[in-house]
């Protein structure tokens, strides 16, 4: 009963006057520090559940005093979002857990308690706890990597004391700081250290070490050294650069020993750029890689002796370049005789190739390999010559160039068939086909053969007077000569008289054949051997039926090659 009567004596004349004398706020923590990015609780309680009214809490003191938390913020207040009633069911405990605490939350904290009768002036506040707030070494290094050989400076920084000392270790060895500056005032702590790191510090791990707040299980700060260091290749390589016309090329510059593999590649020709490339990288056991650039284009004809570059380099760092001059060999060309050649004769080949000085060239006569080739050198190109002898049988014959092919086993060739240039002259033979017949007429063909190309034309000429003749269609040997035959019909007289079958080839040159021919020389023939009828006419039975022989099969070859 008396509580209760304090209770009520407390309510009716809270406005007036503090006559609730035993209400107190207290706070007995004093100091409290913790460390940057973990959670603290901060106390508060009240020595009883009255008077009624809101609790709040705000950090500094004077003009510095602003509002932290609280259940329900007046006017303008806000509470910080990291701030949470430590119990859930609040009775007289209003302490706050901070989470995630930052160095500027070190101040000192008031915990107030408020009337409903007066909630804008305290009516009891506690001492105030002061909360110091120490943050984890952060170590920085320099803006952009720095190459192996070179110095390098790390700073580590600890915020929210300047009483801290720190260690530096890289891997495991300690390292000696070439700066330590406490600023007090900024309450703050730096320490920087001074390396020249070398490649296989590419797994080298740097520790910032501070202790103090918790010397068993120190603050520290790693820094990998990978993610500031950077190792240049030596001049890039670049892959033989003599190329083929027209052909579809990878030109490949290798960059071997480098870190980090994402190193930029730029490849350029006098004043165009050409940014169609591919990287492939290959790690090695110390942490490097080898990088291969691929260039595709494809060649063309004004790339020749053009000066091609590769250029690599990380940013902030002088790049490095490999140059080459591109050599641009075109595909050999094959010169023969200008007009054609008879058989039997010597012709000579030209075979060139450009853009290569001392490129060899290689001679083939169908699939056999000609030796005998003179070469000739020039500053851009080579040039061989080849001399070869005729005959009728390089009618279907070809004759080759070959230079060998820089890429994917190609070998660039020219070729030129014989048949171009060749000249095969016609052998011409006249032969009696038939005796005379009742009205004294004889038969006689020309058989015309081993000519090229198929160019003839045919005159028979009885004493130099020209006859009525057939000419069968020529046709084609397997060698790829052609053979024709001309038939004529002539009146035989007593009188001894010349027949001339004269073939004209390729509209310019003639050769002929001739015989004589007489009544009495046929007679000679029937007399002399005091033969019988019957054996003369059997002769011309025998010749008729040779030359319907002849004829059928002369015939019969046509319609094959038809």
């Amino acid at each position: 009963m008396q509580t209760l009567s304090i209770v009520l004596t407390c309510l009716i004349y809270l406005p007036v006057g503090r006559v609730c004398q035993g209400f107190n706020v207290s706070q007995p923590q004093g100091r409290v520090e913790a460390l940057e990015r973990s959670n603290v609780t901060l106390v508060c309680v009240t020595s009883s559940e009255t008077p009624p009214g809101p609790t709040r809490w705000y950090k500094g003191a004077g003009s510095e005093r602003t509002h932290f938390y609280s259940g329900a913020p007046k006017g303008g207040d806000k509470s910080d979002p990291r701030v949470t009633w430590t119990m859930e069911n609040i009775t007289v405990n209003y302490s706050i857990t901070i989470r995630d605490l930052r160095v500027s939350d070190t101040g000192e904290y008031y915990c107030e308690k408020y009337t409903k009768a007066d909630e804008n002036k305290p009516y009891a506040s506690g001492p105030g706890v002061t909360l110091t707030v120490r943050g984890v070494p952060i170590i920085t290094g320099p803006a952009s990597r720095v190459k192996v050989g070179n110095d390098l400076e790390l700073t580590c920084e600890v915020n929210g004391a300047s009483d801290i000392t720190v260690k530096w270790f890289k891997d495991e060895q300690e390292v000696t700081p070439e700066l330590r500056d406490k600023s007090g005032g900024r309450k703050s702590s730096r320490s920087v250290i001074r390396l020249t790191p070398k490649t296989q510090d590419i797994k080298s791990v740097v520790r910032c070490q501070e202790s103090g707040l918790s010397a068993q299980n120190p603050l520290e700060d790693k820094f990998h050294l990978k993610d500031t260091i950077a190792v240049l290749p030596g001049v890039p390589v670049i892959e033989n650069p003599k190329l083929v016309l027209d052909d579809s090329v990878n030109m490949m510059c290798k960059l071997s020993g480098i870190y980090p593999k994402d190193i930029k590649v730029t490849w350029t020709w006098g004043k165009m750029f050409e940014s169609s490339h591919s990287q492939h990288a290959e790690e090695h056991e110390d942490g490097t890689f080898t990088v291969t650039s691929v260039l595709s284009f494809t060649v063309k004809e004004d790339m020749r002796g053009i000066r091609l570059t590769c250029q690599a380099g990380y940013e902030g760092l002088t790049p490095v370049s490999g140059t080459v001059t591109l050599v641009v060999r075109a595909p050999p060309s094959i010169k023969g005789p200008q007009k054609r050649v008879e058989t039997g004769q010597t012709v000579s080949f030209t075979c060139e190739s450009l853009g290569d000085q001392d490129t060899s060239i290689t001679w083939l006569k169908g699939e056999t390999t000609v030796s005998g080739g003179q070469k000739m050198s020039w500053s851009d190109g080579t040039r061989s010559e080849l001399k070869v002898t005729l005959n009728k049988n390089d009618v279907k014959s070809r004759i080759y160039c070959q230079i060998p092919g820089y890429r994917g086993g190609s070998v660039p060739s020219d070729a030129l068939n014989f048949s171009t240039f060749i000249l095969a002259i016609p052998e011409v033979t006249i032969q009696k086909t038939s005796a005379e017949d009742s009205h004294s007429i004889s038969s006689f063909h020309c058989a015309i053969s081993g000519f090229y190309p198929d160019d003839i034309e045919v005159m028979w000429l009885l004493e130099g007077q020209p006859l009525n003749s057939i000419l069968f269609k020529s046709i084609k040997t397997p060698d790829g000569t052609f053979t024709a035959f001309s038939l004529v019909h002539v009146i035989v007289t007593n009188e001894v008289k010349q027949l001339t079958c004269v073939v004209t080839h390729m509209g310019n040159r003639n050769v002929a054949d001739s015989v004589e021919v007489s009544k009495r020389s046929s007679s000679d023939v029937s007399d002399g051997g005091s033969a019988s009828v019957a054996v003369l006419w059997t002769l011309k039975v025998f010749q008729i039926c040779l030359f319907i022989l002849i004829t059928g099969l002369l015939f019969s070859i046509w319609k094959k090659t038809e």
